[in-house]
């Protein structure tokens, strides 16, 4: 079974999260003008991939690199190394996912989160021809990753407008009713993956199936296949072949299969 990560709710606040609440505070004194929100939108931005590419289509009235001074960037890139490492949690992917909760409601906001990270998964393994794995570090779907996208949905929708950055930092204190110590619970009860006594509904697959398919199909995301448009390209030439049978629609069922089993195992762990 895939591995998965589930948290008892702390004695005290991480070293990671401390850290980010004083990097959060310099920022505030550094720019008053700055909301909440404000601020989650600079952190997402500093870190490179986050500010072009699908950020750009998805967010065309919040795009464009950081505002925030270098230092202020070079420290939050230090966190989110530091919580990978401590705690494996991608703390960028955490942000990302609260900040494009709150961008205008252009694009299904899973894109920019785990429905996003599954479909690049599928395409890599498309394109590389190997092996799909959710979940081990260093794939395009890895844990931290995972992690930090279902932590940040979990935030974003449970959360009070205007005070991103107290949510953020309840949820990793257990402070609230939904907190990291019920992470898988609150992400599959909001994704309609469990029935009313907490089971998986029949179609849960085909739920995960169809927000990861949305991203890799959806014309606004055609910069995601470009790479891979002189592969498709030879296949339908017959100038190279298929990777046996299995093609992309066969790749997201893999993918959606292994999401489920890693949220099973986490729903294990809190009940």
């Amino acid at each position: 079974m895939t591995s998965s990560t589930t948290y008892k709710i702390p004695n005290s606040p991480s070293p990671s999260i401390e850290n980010l609440r004083e990097l959060t505070q310099a920022i505030e004194t550094a720019h008053p003008d700055w909301c909440q929100s404000d601020i989650v939108s600079q952190l997402r931005r500093s870190i490179p991939e986050y500010s072009r590419g699908i950020w750009s289509a998805a967010m065309p009235f919040n795009r464009g690199p950081s505002l925030l001074e270098e230092n202020f960037q070079h420290k939050f890139r230090e966190i989110v190394q530091q919580m990978i490492k401590q705690e494996g949690i991608d703390l960028g992917h955490v942000v990302a996912s609260i900040d494009i909760a709150q961008s205008f409601d252009i694009i299904d906001d899973t894109h920019a989160s785990w429905a996003g990270d599954l479909g690049s998964a599928v395409l890599t393994s498309f394109r590389e021809r190997d092996h799909l794995q959710i979940g081990p570090v260093g794939s395009r779907a890895s844990m931290p990753d995972l992690l930090g996208d279902i932590d940040g949905d979990n935030i974003a929708h449970h959360m009070l407008e205007g005070q991103e950055l107290e949510a953020l930092f309840n949820y990793y204190q257990g402070i609230g009713e939904v907190n990291m110590s019920n992470r898988y619970t609150t992400f599959a009860q909001d994704l309609g993956l469990l029935d009313q006594v907490g089971r998986f509904q029949s179609n849960a697959i085909n739920i995960i199936e169809s927000h990861t398919k949305s991203f890799i199909y959806s014309s606004n995301f055609i910069d995601n296949v470009r790479h891979f448009r002189k592969l498709v390209d030879g296949v339908l030439s017959g100038e190279v072949q298929p990777i046996f049978n299995t093609d992309i629609p066969n790749l997201i069922q893999n993918a959606a299969e292994q999401f489920r089993e890693i949220i099973e195992t986490g729903l294990h762990g809190e009940r």
